[in-house]
């Protein structure tokens, strides 16, 4: 994602981002059954399904403009987090040890 090269998701309780799907990422559509153009949608391409999965795969080989523009979204996600770093980071060790400083 760092370089602009398009990521692939998918809700499932293994992958690292479909697994924090259903824990706040999907807040912003406020308890509304997802559709797939839904999860397309999001920061990180992600399919709804197995077969969604397949299907947004072969259109990122198939297709180089959506590929260069779901790598060029991504990479901007990937940068708006590495910069929220130290943010997160500094909320992690007032949780961790119950400092405000």
């Amino acid at each position: 994602m760092n370089h602009g090269t398009a990521f692939l998701s998918k809700v499932d309780d293994d992958t690292l981002y479909g697994s924090q799907l259903h824990g706040g990422v999907v807040h912003q559509f406020k308890g509304k059954t997802l559709t797939r153009s839904d999860y397309e949608s999001l920061d990180i391409l992600t399919a709804a399904d197995s077969a969604h999965y397949v299907e947004l795969a072969q259109r990122l080989i198939d297709d180089v403009t959506y590929c260069k523009e779901i790598g060029a979204r991504e990479k901007a996600f990937f940068e708006q987090q590495k910069a929220a770093l130290p943010r997160y980071a500094m909320r992690l060790w007032k949780n961790i040890s119950g400092s405000d400083a």
